[in-house]
């Protein structure tokens, strides 16, 4: 009489979701390079006594804002971690031996996601007025969220190996 087979384990969902924060932090990246102005202000300038700014006139010791300048490198920071996260999933979904190297490498892509999203907010001091700092912190949020969800997988691929199952991580 023979042992019957382990149920196998659900597929994981993890390469759909490394691709899907992949293409968020892509295009946040493409955002904060092409529309900056959308996530905010630019650098604030120190207050001036007169300035004709257009058609009005700014009191003295009013701080103005220079408008964000689009096409900035850094910007693509985001695209760039986004890319890494993105192509771990699409090798993981492509070649399925591989899928614990390449999550692997995207929770490392969203760890330094977390750590330099924070980069360009702790250089501006928390300025949120400006665009760097609210694409700082829309990458950290995306990154830390994605790390959580990578963290709870390995976690349960773990506990399937542990139980004897196949581990889909």
């Amino acid at each position: 009489m023979s042992m019957p087979s382990p149920a196998p384990a659900p597929a994981s969902t993890m390469p759909t979701m490394a691709v899907i924060f992949g293409i968020t932090l892509v295009a946040l990246g493409v955002f904060a390079y092409f529309a900056p102005h959308m996530l905010g202000g630019g650098q604030a300038q120190p207050p001036a006594v007169v300035i004709i700014n257009g058609d009005r006139y700014v009191a003295e010791g009013e701080a103005v804002r220079d408008p964000a300048r689009p096409h900035a490198p850094t910007s693509l920071i985001p695209a760039g971690i986004g890319a890494v996260i993105l192509l771990a999933g699409i090798a993981s979904i492509v070649a399925p031996d591989s899928r614990k190297h390449a999550m692997h490498a995207a929770a490392l892509a969203s760890v330094l996601g977390s750590i330099g999203g924070m980069i360009p907010v702790m250089m501006r001091h928390n300025d949120t007025g400006e665009a760097a700092v609210m694409a700082g912190y829309l990458m950290t949020i995306t990154s830390l969220f994605f790390l959580a969800l990578c963290i709870n997988s390995f976690v349960q691929a773990r506990k399937d190996k542990e139980a004897g199952r196949v581990a889909t991580a």
